[in-house]
């Protein structure tokens, strides 16, 4: 049943949280993720007994720029959407650690790569009706190797420096790709040109 929404400019009530009435796990794979279902009393009265949340790490999202301008951009296999993907570099924030040290520390470990400069672009939930765990996107400039990538037997990773417009074009062509990927770009770029 849908209910109609006014349109008046009035001040209106804000909408309500829901309460937790209850919560069990139902399904744990940590350090990945945990599924829960909940138990929930909406505003109006209505209690809903098989509300899904998912439990995951935070994880930081690096548009890494060098020099010349260009950003730097991984493709690998990603096997839930099992087909072979442009990124940017990113992974989990480790338990103690902060989104930014993740950042750092996921940009040399993949790519063997410092920064000098970095800048915050924001946090931002992935599912707000779902949990699903926050994205932390980093901008970082003067971007340059200063080893080689740490080898993982589970992912390959072929990198390569590209324009951001070229880089734009490979995340938004249809192709399978991840809205973090694309956000942290979008917002790097709208950040660079000030």
């Amino acid at each position: 049943m849908s209910r109609r929404i006014s349109a008046s400019r009035g001040a209106a009530a804000a909408p309500r949280p829901w309460k937790l009435l209850g919560r069990k796990s139902v399904f744990r794979a940590k350090p990945w993720f945990e599924v829960f279902r909940e138990k929930l009393r909406l505003p109006s009265g209505r209690v809903l007994d098989d509300y899904y949340t998912i439990q995951m790490p935070d994880f930081a999202v690096v548009a890494a720029f060098d020099k010349k301008g260009r950003v730097l951009m991984e493709r690998h296999y990603r096997r839930g959407l099992d087909a072979v993907c442009w990124a940017l570099p990113a992974g989990y924030v480790d338990p103690g650690e902060t989104a930014l040290a993740a950042a750092k520390r996921e940009l040399l470990e993949e790519t063997g790569c410092k920064a000098s400069r970095w800048k915050s672009l924001g946090r931002f939930h992935l599912n707000g009706n779902r949990g699903c765990g926050r994205a932390a996107l980093f901008l970082a400039r003067a971007t340059e190797q200063v080893r080689e990538p740490l080898v993982s037997d589970i992912e390959e990773c072929a990198l390569a420096w590209l324009s951001p417009e070229r880089a734009l074009s490979l995340l938004t062509d249809g192709r399978p790709a991840t809205v973090c990927s694309v956000a942290a770009l979008a917002l790097a770029r709208s950040e660079k040109s000030k």
